[in-house]
């Protein structure tokens, strides 16, 4: 707070020097000032372009009529008004307290307040500023006074210059203690303020950067997320179109492979319907077969039996053949025998004569027909017969 007042009050004699040096000057520094508590005497100087040298422009403090305000009125006031806000400070401060406080830390909290009161006090001077304003307006209207009597004076000038009483002209101004200790605590609650105001701005405006750098990576960040939608949007709408034009391909694939299946079941019906007609012609064509077939087994049975009885006869009639061939030839035989015994007695044949006989001749075990002749004596006739 020392340095912050030292540099206050030092830039409140710098910018009053320049006040008292040149009147453009000052003008063009305080006119910049919007709503400053020094821009209306700064104007006044400039509108009556005083430059004589017994003003004591330079002096560190703004200048005032001599006989404007009241000495001892701003300490008293500044006294007055520290003990009421220390007061009331006090007073807001008791009634948030709780009620089961105890009266130590009562007591230790109201010492800690006025504590607390003295540095806001002189930490914290907007409320002082108004008052000062208050106190400072009635010298600004002395002082506007003065200067209408300046300007008179101008116009009498040449009267006075004629006459030579140049020392009626000349103003006559005092240094006023309060006025200067008044301007110079306005200066440096202003410069204060001004400090505070700069700080604060600082303060808001790291805040408002640290808030815009996280704004801007948020948006950013929204900025990544809306054009990583964007991508999954598309990603999205280029799956979407390839699956519909994937349903559409195998709903066309899909119908093409119905229509052949159709085709096909056609075709298989109408196969199924041929070979059902087929296999009922054919079956019905081996039944008739078979019928006719069965009518011509049966035929052939009965021929058969009838067969096997004509044969059955013709076996019996054929051994009964044999059995008469059989006692025929005994009979021939026995007649041979006979005869033979008859003839011999009767008449005997001689020995040169031979007889021819036929016989089948064996060969490879199988009968050759043809018939040859041997010759056979008679008397060995018997024998081989």
């Amino acid at each position: 707070m020392k340095i912050f007042r030292y540099y206050s009050s030092r830039l409140t004699i710098v910018s009053l020097s320049f006040l008292g040096t040149s009147s453009a000057f000052g003008v063009g520094t305080l006119s910049s000032r919007k709503g400053g508590i020094l821009s209306s005497l700064s104007a006044g100087i400039a509108e009556t372009n005083v430059q004589d040298s017994a003003v004591p422009y330079d002096a560190p403090a703004k200048l005032a009529y001599e006989g404007a305000g009241s000495p001892g009125a701003y300490a008293t006031f500044k006294t007055n008004y520290e003990k009421d806000a220390v007061k009331d400070v006090i007073a807001k401060r008791k009634h948030r307290l709780s009620p089961s406080d105890d009266d130590a830390s009562d007591a230790e909290d109201d010492e800690n307040e006025v504590e607390d009161t003295k540095t806001i006090l002189t930490s914290s001077t907007p409320p002082v500023i108004g008052d000062l304003q208050r106190k400072l307006n009635t010298r600004q209207k002395a002082y506007k006074n003065y200067l209408i009597a300046q300007n008179i004076a101008l116009k009498l000038r040449p009267i006075y210059e004629r006459n030579g009483k140049l020392d009626i002209y000349k103003p006559q101004f005092v240094y006023d203690q309060e006025t200067e200790h008044l301007l110079k605590e306005i200066w440096n609650a202003e410069q204060e303020i001004k400090l505070r105001q700069a700080n604060n701005m600082d303060t808001d405006i790291k805040s408002l950067r640290q808030k815009a750098q996280k704004e801007q990576e948020q948006i950013r960040q929204l900025a990544r997320n809306e054009q990583d939608i964007d991508s999954l949007t598309k990603e999205k709408n280029d799956m979407i179109s390839r699956l519909q034009s994937y349903q559409k391909q195998s709903y066309q694939h899909l119908m093409e492979k119905k229509q052949e299946i159709n085709s096909i079941n056609k075709e298989i019906n109408n196969l199924a319907k041929k070979l059902y007609d087929k296999q009922r012609s054919d079956v019905e064509g081996l039944v008739s077969q078979l019928k006719d077939k069965q009518n011509e087994l049966v035929t052939k049975e009965a021929t058969i039996t009838s067969l096997k009885s004509t044969l059955q006869e013709k076996d019996a009639i054929l051994m009964k053949l044999q059995i008469e061939r059989t006692s025929l030839r005994l009979l021939s035989r026995q007649v041979w025998k006979i005869l033979k015994g008859r003839f011999q007695k009767c008449m005997p044949l001689p020995r040169r004569f031979t007889s021819f006989v036929r016989r089948k001749k064996v060969v490879d075990g199988k009968v050759n027909e043809q018939y040859q002749d041997e010759k056979i004596p008679v008397g060995t006739r018997n024998r081989m017969s």
